[in-house]
């Protein structure tokens, strides 16, 4: 996940997590992938050292996080140092940074995200999904073994911390710095205006917790909603088979206009935002970027999970654990004005206080002030 694109979540968290250690020095960039052909390249960033990695693929999974001993000494030489040399290693998952032979007096710190698995029950066990939580099972036996090697750990969510303590998987150092709206420019006041009809999913249609999540909600919650308010219209926004998004739009007032430039226009004219994800890792940051945007959402109690700490059904938002509640929570958003308002402020409210840059910046800096135990260091590697 290079943290120079941030066009995914996933790349959004790394340039953040580059800019928060960039307070503290010059930071290298490793940017570490799995391929048939091993290779290491030097990518000219303007003032950055950054090198990307292509290391062979294992036959065996548990191999994935063991050192590769003819990997140190070329990347060295690519870095025009030693790892020796650096004051603090940092890696963005527990796979990449397991792959470097790093000396044992150097701080290894790794990011936890995406690293706890959830399921909820409304959502049946298919092959498909089987077959990803074993693979996701198979790694988290190599990763937890690899965990000894590090002095410190970034958690996305206060409820993955817990997870991990209930495990007995303990760090000297933790800090959470949660996923955070990244495209802070699109916010706006929590608005009146909306279609008091229209409810909206945003997100990637193509990854399997999303096309699962709206799958479940076209078949079994968006019937009941129109029962109740035939006037209802739902929006489905973002890339999706064209097949997929074609079944979908062949029921009643379902539209799928497939990926939109201008989320803002989308958000600012829709009544509820719902977010019906029942399974997957890390935290559903499309929550937190509707409830920025100040509109009422409905979520799953999967969805919800991460971020139970600030959120609160009722309050910020409301939440739903099958399909039935799903529609009911809907439907009150529908058809109670007062009670929408009342939610899109107090959520968008809670999300620019408690998401934000300077939270997870202040969660790094806390973390790292407790690995030196002295203020930042003079400017030098990270």
């Amino acid at each position: 996940m290079s943290p120079l694109r941030a066009n995914t979540g996933g790349e959004q968290r790394s340039a953040l997590l580059y800019q928060a250690l960039t307070q503290w020095g010059e930071v290298d960039i490793i940017e570490i992938a799995i391929g048939q052909h091993p290779e290491i390249t030097r990518v000219p960033v303007n003032g950055i050292r950054m090198i990307y990695v292509v290391v062979a693929g294992s036959k065996w999974r548990l191999n994935l996080f063991q050192p590769k001993k003819n990997l140190t000494l070329p990347l060295e030489d690519a870095l025009g140092c030693s790892f020796s040399s650096y004051d603090l290693v940092v890696g963005r998952y527990v796979w990449p940074v397991c792959q470097l032979e790093i000396p044992r007096k150097v701080p290894v710190v790794v990011d936890l995200d995406d690293f706890y698995f959830r399921k909820g029950k409304p959502i049946p066990w298919t092959w498909r999904l089987l077959k990803m939580a074993i693979k996701r099972s198979i790694n988290s036996v190599g990763n937890r073994f690899q965990l000894i090697r590090f002095v410190g750990a970034i958690f996305p969510s206060q409820s993955d911390w817990a997870r991990s303590e209930a495990q007995g998987i303990r760090f000297k150092h933790c800090s959470v710095a949660p996923n955070i709206p990244y495209h802070s420019i699109l916010r706006q006041t929590a608005h009146r205006d909306a279609d008091k009809h229209r409810v909206l999913f945003v997100g990637n249609l193509n990854y399997p917790p999303n096309h699962d999540g709206v799958d479940w909600f076209v078949k079994k919650v968006w019937p009941i909603v129109l029962r109740h308010v035939p006037s209802a219209e739902l929006t489905l926004v973002g890339a999706g088979s064209p097949d997929v998004l074609k079944t979908w739009s062949s029921n009643p007032n379902v539209y799928t206009p497939g990926f939109v430039e201008n989320l803002r226009d989308e958000y600012a004219k829709t009544a509820v935002v719902v977010v019906p994800v029942w399974y997957g890792a890390g935290s559903n940051i499309k929550l937190l970027e509707a409830l920025e945007q100040g509109c009422a959402c409905v979520a799953s109690q999967t969805a919800l999970e991460p971020f139970a700490e600030a959120l609160h059904d009722g309050v910020e938002l409301l939440a739903a654990k099958d399909a039935e509640s799903f529609a009911s929570q809907v439907i009150k958003g529908l058809l109670d004005a007062q009670l929408r308002q009342s939610l899109a402020e107090a959520g968008q409210q809670k999300v620019c206080m408690e998401f934000n840059r300077a939270v997870f910046a202040n969660a790094i800096d806390s973390l790292l002030k407790g690995i030196f135990s002295r203020p930042a260091p003079a400017p030098g590697s990270l």
